[in-house]
């Protein structure tokens, strides 16, 4: 039996490239084995994940050598063209590992120490400390990070307010929004940075101009901010859900509970959940890291997968499901 593997030091592929490699090994099968010791993935977890998407039993070769971890970073770094900062993610996981999780040379008792991790990795110390902390307490910089959007190198908060119409969501409520559509077929209001996130089948930048495309299948939408979006960018949404070309919907919004375009939407959708804290936002320009903004958030969702929704929401923060649920 296949377990997952030993460590999840290297980055996993995003939902959308994952699903190609699902889509290509279902059509051209498993070219190259994962290459395993004791049932536990050394290589492969991506070609592993996506075997199980399409439905395909993966192969294997067990691994013969005395370093598995040492062979583990070898076939990432020879296939992957990491930058410093990812690299310093990797060795900052590597040094956090317990000592049972090493086995060098067979001996278990051995733990990589900050030190040895940086080498391994070609980075500082300094590096891998910075990014150990943001490992404990930045998870949507962290996934900005491994998807080469963002550096450890970025300027320290910057005080910003919702006038600024880009705000990036966190890759844990991206985990959530999928969990309960199940897959997200379109993102109107989104940017190829933002996708590699999200992960949507379609998107629509600003220069294409979502409100002026149709609207169809599973939507998730974080609306521009700025005062003279939001509002049509919602309405937009109703429009296309009450007509059913939108069967199920989740959307990121200011919790402007006095607006009209909040009451509009309340008409249609399912269940609310409030945050127990404003999200922390991203962006992957350097200059501008966002953080949270002057005004709580409210996760909207339309549909009939409320149940799914509560479910998946109920640790972000207070969840209502509406009378109009159905």
């Amino acid at each position: 039996m296949i377990a997952h593997p030993t460590a999840n030091y290297f980055p996993l592929l995003g939902a959308a490239d994952l699903a190609r490699l699902a889509s290509d090994i279902k059509t051209n099968g498993l070219l190259h084995p994962l290459v395993v010791q004791g049932g536990l993935i050394l290589d492969g977890r991506n070609r592993w994940l996506a075997c199980e998407q399409a439905g395909v039993e993966p192969r294997t070769v067990e691994y013969t050598g005395t370093d598995p971890l040492a062979y583990v970073i070898s076939a990432n770094l020879e296939r992957r063209h990491l930058n410093e900062s990812q690299r310093a993610m990797v060795a900052a996981r590597l040094a956090n590992i317990p000592k049972h999780r090493h086995k060098v040379n067979g001996d278990s008792s051995i733990e990589l120490s900050q030190t040895d991790a940086a080498e391994r990795m070609n980075v500082s110390v300094a590096s891998l400390k910075r990014a150990k902390a943001l490992l404990k307490n930045n998870p949507e910089r962290v996934a900005a990070i491994e998807a080469g959007l963002s550096s450890l190198g970025q300027p320290t908060r910057l005080t910003l307010n919702s006038g600024d119409s880009e705000w990036y969501t966190p890759v844990e409520f991206i985990t959530a929004a999928r969990a309960v559509l199940r897959e997200i077929d379109l993102d109107p209001a989104s940017t190829i940075e933002a996708n590699m996130v999200v992960g949507a089948e379609k998107f629509f930048t600003r220069e294409q101009d979502g409100l002026t495309r149709e609207w169809k299948g599973r939507v998730w939408l974080n609306p521009p901010y700025a005062s003279d979006l939001i509002g049509k960018f919602i309405e937009k949404l109703k429009a296309s859900f009450t007509s059913g070309a939108v069967p199920e919907a989740l959307a990121l919004v200011n919790n402007g509970t006095e607006t009209v375009w909040f009451q509009s939407i309340c008409e249609v959708v399912s269940a609310i959940c409030f945050p127990k804290s404003r999200v922390r936002f991203w962006s992957p320009d350097p200059d501008r890291n966002l953080t949270s903004p002057l005004q709580g958030q409210a996760f909207l969702y339309l549909g009939k997968g409320w149940a799914r929704f509560c479910e998946e929401f109920r640790h972000v923060g207070c969840v209502f499901v509406t009378p109009g649920a159905r």
